[in-house]
């Protein structure tokens, strides 16, 4: 009885030590890559032979990138085999064959105007006769002398205006060849002839002379 139970016990002990020898076995094949392919394992005892068959796994290729550019696609530039070479090579052309349009430019040149004598703002003017000339002098006025001597003749006067418009002085420039018909025509002309002033470039009224004549003749 005692040595089945030692037999038992022995027994025992060597299962036990096959299991962690074939534990330690995968162990070492999974470490190792899979690098052996059957591992067989004997054993005296009452276990059998165990063969354990491991496959090596298969590597599988990537899946081409999808990313990548096609090689057949146009968009790709390809550098020429050779070298263009500028220059000399082009022919030349003188202007004058040349088909361009014909562009005509016209240029606007602003001259600054040279400026001119400066004008006076007003145009200067004589006297002028304010009142009927014609009732300066008159019929009734001939010298009782000289009418009843026959005295005729044209008397030609000037008279000096100033800047109110009164006569200032007369005198005749021109004889009648009668004195009496002189002094007459200075005096009725001073006494009745109204003028209105001289006027200057300024507009300002001036000393001014006024120039006429009387004609003397009897009358019928």
């Amino acid at each position: 009885m005692a040595y089945a139970d030692t037999h038992s016990g022995s027994t025992r002990i060597a299962s036990i030590a096959t299991v962690g020898g074939i534990h330690a076995a995968i162990a070492a094949l999974l470490a190792y890559g899979f690098a052996v392919d059957i591992v067989e394992i004997a054993k005296d005892g009452p276990l059998k032979s165990t063969v354990f068959s491991v496959e090596k796994p298969k590597v599988v290729p990537p899946p081409p990138p999808t990313d990548q550019p096609n090689q057949t696609d146009n968009s790709i530039i390809t550098a020429p085999s050779s070298l263009i070479e500028l220059g000399n090579s082009l022919p030349t052309v003188p202007p004058a064959e040349l088909d361009l349009p014909k562009v005509e430019k016209q240029i606007y040149v602003t001259l600054p105007e040279k400026p001119g004598p400066i004008g006076p703002a007003y145009e200067a003017t004589d006297p002028v006769p304010a009142n009927d000339t014609s009732r300066w002098v008159t019929n009734a006025d001939y010298p009782t002398r000289d009418l009843r001597l026959g005295h005729e003749g044209t008397t030609k006067f000037r008279v000096v205006v100033g800047t109110d418009g009164k006569i200032r002085s007369c005198e005749a420039v021109t004889s009648s060849g009668h004195q009496g018909l002189d002094n007459a025509t200075c005096a009725k002309i001073e006494r009745r002839a109204r003028f209105k002033p001289a006027i200057d470039g300024n507009g300002d009224k001036i000393v001014g002379t006024y120039t006429s004549s009387v004609r003397w003749q009897i009358p019928d």
